[in-house]
C-alpha cells in the first residue's frame, strides 16, 4: 500500500510538472515583451541617469539627481503635476462610481451598449482626441460660443484650469469606470438580500456591503488614472495655449530629451518620477485590505492542519 501511494504521488507530481511547464510556456511571449519593452528601457534610463560623458569618457556621477533635487522649480513642476492628477482622479471617482453602479443595474444588452460607448473613444488616437477638444475650446469653438451667447464673455477656454482638467477627465474616465464596474458586477445579490433580511436599509447595505467590496476596484481605478495623469504630456501641451503655468513633469522630461538633447538629465527626472510613482502606488495599495484578509484566512486554514498532524 505504501509503495502504491508513493508511485501515485510521483505520477501526480510528474503530471503537475508537465502541466505547469506547458501553461507557463504560453506566457513566454509576454515575458519577452515585458523584458524588451519595459525592463530593458528602464535599465537604460537608470544607467543614463548615473553617468555623464566628458571627452568621450564615461563617468559615474550623481550630479544629474543633485541638479534637480536642489532646484525649487523642479519640485514646483512635480507638485503641480501631482496636484492636477489628484484633482482629475477625484472627479473621475465621483463621476465613475454612480455610472458604474447604474451599469450594473441595467440589463445585459444595455450593459454591452454602454461598455461599447465607453471604450469607443479609446479606439481613436489620443492626440486626435485632444486636438479635437482644442478646436471645441478655442476661439470660435462651440463651448466659448455658447458661453458668449449666455453672456459669460469667454472668447477661449484654452490656458485655463477648466480646459486642462476637463480634457484629463475625458481621457482617463473610462479607466476608472471599467474596474469599478467589474468589481461591482462580482458582488452577489445574495449578500444584499441577506443585509436587507437583517434589517439594513438601502443606504446601510451600500455602506456596509457594496462599497467595501467594490473598494479594490476603486483603488485599481485610482492607480490607472492617477499615474498616467501625473505623467501626461499631450493634454497640458495643447490645452495650456502656451501658458508656462501648465508645464507638467512629462513636458520637462521631453524638453531635456528632445529640445536640450540631454538624455542624462532627462533620465534622472524619469527615475525620480518612477520612485514617486512607486511610493504613491504603495501608499494607495495600503488602503486595499483584501490582500491582508486573504493572508489571515490562509493562516486560519493552516492552523487546524498543523494541530491534526501533531495529534497524529
Amino acid at each position: 500500500m505504501a509503495f502504491s501511494n508513493v508511485s501515485s504521488y510521483k505520477r501526480e507530481k510528474i503530471h503537475f510538472k508537465l502541466k505547469f511547464s506547458f501553461f507557463s510556456s504560453l506566457a513566454l511571449p509576454l515575458h519577452f515583451l515585458l523584458l524588451f519593452l519595459v525592463i530593458l528601457p528602464f535599465l537604460f534610463i537608470l544607467f543614463y541617469s548615473i553617468i555623464n560623458v566628458k571627452d568621450n569618457k564615461i563617468y559615474l556621477t550623481i550630479d544629474n539627481f543633485a541638479r534637480f533635487l536642489s532646484n525649487p522649480n523642479f519640485f514646483k513642476v512635480l507638485g503641480l503635476s501631482l496636484y492636477y492628477a489628484l484633482i482629475c482622479t477625484i472627479f473621475c471617482i465621483l463621476l465613475a462610481y454612480p455610472f458604474a453602479y447604474f451599469m450594473v443595474k441595467c440589463s445585459p444588452i444595455v450593459r454591452n451598449i454602454l461598455n461599447m460607448l465607453i471604450t469607443l473613444p479609446m479606439w481613436t488616437n489620443l492626440l486626435l482626441r485632444v486636438v479635437a477638444w482644442k478646436q471645441l475650446l478655442d476661439e470660435g469653438g462651440i463651448i466659448p460660443t455658447v458661453l458668449n451667447f449666455f453672456g459669460f464673455g469667454k472668447t477661449t477656454l484654452l490656458g485655463t484650469d477648466f480646459a486642462v482638467i476637463l480634457v484629463m477627465i475625458y481621457v482617463y474616465l473610462p479607466f476608472m469606470i471599467l474596474p469599478i464596474y467589474t468589481q461591482l458586477l462580482k458582488i452577489e445579490k445574495s449578500l444584499k438580500e441577506a443585509s436587507k433580511d437583517l434589517g439594513a436599509n438601502s443606504i446601510k447595505t451600500f455602506a456596509k456591503v457594496t462599497f467595501p467590496i467594490s473598494l479594490p476596484g476603486v483603488i485599481s481605478g485610482f492607480t490607472m488614472v492617477f499615474l498616467p495623469a501625473a505623467t501626461t504630456l499631450v493634454i497640458p501641451k495643447y490645452m495650456s495655449d502656451g501658458n508656462p503655468k501648465y508645464t507638467f513633469i512629462g513636458q520637462m522630461i521631453e524638453s531635456y530629451f528632445i529640445n536640450a538633447d540631454n538624455r542624462y538629465a532627462g533620465s534622472a527626472i524619469a527615475v525620480i518620477l518612477t520612485i514617486v510613482i512607486i511610493l504613491t502606488s504603495f501608499i494607495v495599495n495600503r488602503f486595499d485590505t483584501s490582500n491582508v484578509k486573504d493572508k489571515k484566512r490562509k493562516k486560519i486554514k493552516t492552523i487546524p492542519v498543523m494541530n491534526s498532524r501533531k495529534e497524529g
